[in-house]
């Protein structure tokens, strides 16, 4: 398999949640090779949320902690954010883990554990059905979220995609799928118009796709007038 080939069955695998794929795929690409293009931190960032989704934070900090150091400042601000993140659960993780093992040995009544700690057997993947799967990150205040949304917005009038994804990526690291309120479903339209601006048309149709099946029906109307012009965008390309 030639290596462009691999990097695209690598993202392709992250996106569709084979996460275990999606490393075997992606970790030799990214093992000797400095992100550079947008693809390839695209692949970086897919491998990054594949290892914190099968619970392996400590290869996911030692990506990080390169993308941190990344001399794009975009990049540099997304490897710092959720380096600082995933450290943080690391430690959580590795002092419930402790706690746990404490417990065991003197026979303490589990209510006694701090409920606000992971347990070892804490599964860290997201289990939404949101088009993205979270990295981790601190839950976001309402005044947060409407400022993301207004970020992402003015970022896609001014055609500053990249930006646009940044913000909308820290969203819906941010919130809960659970309740797919209004917010939720234009942060979904968001995304897939900042996918397209990107270039990222496959991205941009498998999202519009997902909406015009399982959004609202404002959200459906709006996914299905989206999907036929990224469609003949696509279209137009393979003339």
């Amino acid at each position: 398999m030639s290596k462009d080939r691999a990097l695209h069955e690598g993202i392709t695998a992250f996106e569709q949640k084979r996460y275990s794929e999606s490393i075997a795929l992606l970790a030799p690409l990214c093992q000797n090779e400095f992100p550079r293009t947008s693809q390839q931190v695209t692949a970086w960032t897919a491998l990054i949320r594949s290892h914190y989704a099968c619970q392996q934070l400590e290869e996911a900090i030692e990506l990080c902690t390169k993308l941190a150091a990344h001399p794009h400042p975009k990049v540099k601000q997304w490897g710092q954010q959720v380096l600082k993140t995933l450290q943080q659960r690391n430690h959580h993780l590795q002092v419930a883990t402790k706690h746990e093992t404490t417990q065991t040995l003197t026979n303490e009544s589990s209510s006694d554990r701090p409920s606000n700690l992971p347990s070892s057997s804490t599964t860290l993947a997201s289990s939404s059905e949101s088009s993205q799967p979270k990295t981790p990150s601190e839950s976001l205040s309402t005044r947060e979220i409407q400022q993301l949304l207004n970020q992402s917005k003015v970022a896609i009038r001014q055609k500053d995609y990249e930006l646009a994804l940044s913000h909308l990526d820290r969203y819906f690291t941010g919130v809960s799928t659970t309740e797919k309120n209004q917010q939720y479903w234009q942060a979904q339209t968001l995304l897939a118009q900042a996918y397209r601006g990107s270039g990222k048309l496959n991205e941009a149709v498998s999202l519009s796709e997902e909406l015009a099946r399982n959004a609202n029906l404002e959200t459906q109307h709006w996914a299905q007038r989206f999907l036929e012009s990224v469609t003949a965008s696509l279209a137009g390309l393979k003339r």
